[in-house]
């Protein structure tokens, strides 16, 4: 009969079996089975950055939490390509490249992509220190291609017969990894760029051809990580190895070497390796992933899935958080780096901004306080980059402030803090940006949301009146409330009308008592007068033409007697309308003597006279007859014309001395003269 130490051995041993089985860790969580499908060698890719985590092979996916869940980014690769690397500026703006040389841009998050480069292959990509400052290694075709305007034009620097990788350093430098192979045998070095790509620098060490990633650190670009997978007809010292560079590849010196037997397709390392902060991660075949925290000396089994060669499927979002994706496609993920923990490890190591976005959880109405939310800036930073300038944009940057920014420069750890009061309802959308003295920016999308806001406003129609001095019933009319409230608003009005008073649909008085200045009127409206979206009253004139104008009327200065009201309500301003009076020939006329009893004053001049003379008016009386008697009382002469104020030019031809009465008459006058017409 076994022991209990016995029987608890047993049973220990057990549980270590089965949490270890199939090679992956029970430290090691499966979040996505066979997301990116069945993967082969050369096939798919997976980064971490600024809070996004994005994978691929045929498609691309994204996750908004750390491998939880995962939103598909359009079906972006055609089924006889594949994606070969996965590279992001921001959480926004990405590329991928492709196994068949296509490069492809995403400026919105993975929501559309434009391909922005075509070469025979293109196994890597990158940016350098702007979105449209882009790098990207041809694989076979030896080249390294640039362009600075985000893919409208290119530049092609030649290097080798063969450029695998290529990795940014700070300010527009880069290293590119580029060698000569004949039948898979041959070696790479590192090339280097400080002039965004148009000019390059190879370095005098070596490594062995079959090289898919290597990784720098920028602030430390002496330093250089390479992994050699350890090709089955590339390998002279039939060692697949992680070699380390302290001098920009002057020289290298192997670090973590395993023996491979070439010829028979064997192989340790996947080709992928990353450098997070000061933690190295590479993934193997067989072993699954490894990691070295003393910058490639020493490495550790940390478990974990393994994969095929040429494959980039590890990403770190810090030293303990890990995904790395299997043969399967399907994506594991570790919180405590594999059963390891690192201490003091910043949960935001390689983020540029974090969180990606904010307020979106927020709703609130442009009454309530404001809420102040936190941006964490925490990067790998050389030195304290100066800041340009910091600002909100978009279409509702009113709603946001920023409450404290970045002084001087961007240290490795800063926090902007921003708060958001909504001006409306529904959806509020701004930017936050950041930007360095050297141009590069940082770009937080500001996604809150206001409250349900009802937009109300004051409304009138145009009015016209059809007698003289009659009675206008201008309209009074709120629209868009949804219930009845107690409101108060002023009528504006010309002053040549006769204000008479604002009442409502049942004949109350509106207005305000002493609330009356000239040109305008305060009248309120209580809940059980005020009509939804028609008319709850009529401001009242009385009017009289002034030449050919109409009057402006307007309702503004609307005012809700509702505490909650600045909650629940938009208002907007009322439009000016008119009151238009009479018009035609003689209105003039019968207004002044209406208002002041007078008629036009006619003169003629000079009387007597040859037959020619002059009618002075003192104020228009419009289309006339003129007619010429004698003595007797016998019509001479008739004529028509137009009679303005002012003078008037008249002439009767072959007329005898004497004396005569000229008749004038319009639709408002009627007058005689006497005349005398001298030979």
């Amino acid at each position: 009969m076994m022991s209990k130490p016995t029987i608890r051995l047993l049973l220990f041993s057990i549980v270590l079996l089965i949490c270890t089985y199939n090679g992956v860790s029970a430290q090691w969580n499966l979040v996505a089975p066979n997301l990116l499908g069945k993967q082969d060698f050369g096939m798919g890719a997976i980064i971490h950055k600024s809070g996004v985590v994005w994978a691929g092979t045929h498609e691309v996916w994204m996750s908004r939490d750390s491998g939880s869940t995962w939103t598909k980014r359009s079906p972006l690769i055609f089924p006889n390509d594949y994606i070969d690397d996965i590279n992001f500026f921001d959480f926004m703006i990405g590329i991928v490249s492709t196994h068949n040389g296509s490069v492809y841009r995403t400026l919105d998050q993975g929501m559309t992509w434009t391909e922005i480069h075509r070469s025979a292959s293109a196994l890597n990509a990158t940016f350098l220190s702007t979105p449209d400052h882009i790098l990207v290694a041809t694989g076979a075709g030896g080249v390294i291609d640039a362009t600075q305007d985000g893919g409208l034009t290119w530049k092609a620097a030649p290097l080798a017969n063969l450029v695998p990788a290529v990795r940014p350093l700070i300010g527009g430098g880069a290293y590119a990894l580029a060698g000569n192979a004949a039948r898979g045998i041959g070696s790479l070095s590192l090339f280097k760029t400080t002039d965004y790509g148009n000019t390059w620098t190879s370095q005098p060490g070596t490594v062995d051809f079959d090289t898919w990633s290597f990784d720098v650190n920028p602030c430390e670009p002496n330093q250089v990580f390479v992994v050699n997978e350890g090709c089955n007809n590339s390998v002279i010292d039939k060692q697949a190895e992680i070699l380390v560079s302290s001098d920009a590849g002057a020289s290298w010196v192997s670090k973590d070497s395993h023996p491979i037997s070439p010829g028979i397709s064997n192989y340790y390392f996947c080709g992928s390796l990353v450098l997070i902060g000061k933690t190295l991660f590479a993934q193997t075949v067989n072993n699954g992933v490894v990691r070295s925290t003393d910058k490639g000396i020493s490495w550790k089994i940390i478990g974990g899935p393994s994969a095929t060669f040429d494959t980039r499927l590890v990403a770190p979002i810090n030293g303990n958080i890990i995904l790395a994706v299997d043969n399967n496609g399907s994506i594991y993920k570790t919180s405590n780096s594999g059963g390891d923990s690192l201490t003091n490890i910043s949960p935001y190591e390689d983020l540029s901004i974090f969180p990606y976005e904010l307020f979106t959880p927020d709703t609130l109405a442009n009454c309530d306080t404001p809420v102040v939310r936190s941006i964490v800036f925490a990067s790998l930073l050389c030195s304290q980059p100066k800041i340009d300038t910091q600002y909100i944009i978009g279409t509702d940057s009113a709603d946001y402030t920023i409450v404290k920014g970045i002084a001087d420069s961007l240290s490795s750890l800063d926090t902007v803090l921003l708060s958001f009061r909504p001006h409306s309802s529904g959806p509020q959308n701004g930017y936050y940006v950041l930007v360095l003295k050297d141009g590069t920016q940082f770009i937080t999308p500001l996604h809150g949301y206001g409250k349900g806001i009802t937009y109300v406003e004051p409304f009138t129609n145009y009015v016209r009146v059809d007698t003289i001095g009659g009675t206008a019933n201008v309209p009074i009319r709120l629209n868009g409330f949804p219930v009845s409230e107690n409101v108060e608003l002023i009528i504006h009005y010309d002053t040549r009308m006769r204000y008479t008073g604002s009442f409502s649909i049942a004949g109350t008085i509106l207005d305000l008592p002493g609330e009356q200045w000239l040109g305008r009127s305060k009248i309120r409206i209580t809940k059980s007068e005020l009509q939804l979206d028609t008319n709850s009253g009529f401001a009242t004139f009385t009017v009289f033409p002034d030449g050919e104008d109409c009057f402006i009327v307007s309702l503004d200065s609307l005012e809700i007697l509702n505490k909650a009201a600045p909650c629940l309500y938009a208002i907007g301003n009322g439009i000016p309308k008119y009151v238009c009076p009479p018009r035609g020939c003689g209105i003039m006329t019968i207004t002044n003597y209406m208002l002041k009893g007078v008629f036009p004053q006619l003169f003629i001049q000079p009387n007597p006279n040859h037959g020619t003379f002059t009618v002075i008016a003192s104020d228009p009386i419009g289309e006339s007859t003129l007619s010429l008697y004698d003595m007797l009382g016998t019509e001479i002469s008739t004529s028509y014309q137009t009679i303005k104020a002012g003078t008037n030019s008249v002439s009767f031809n072959q007329l005898r001395s004497g004396s005569y009465y000229l008749r004038i008459e319009s639709a408002t006058v009627r007058t005689t003269v006497p005349i005398v017409i001298i030979e």
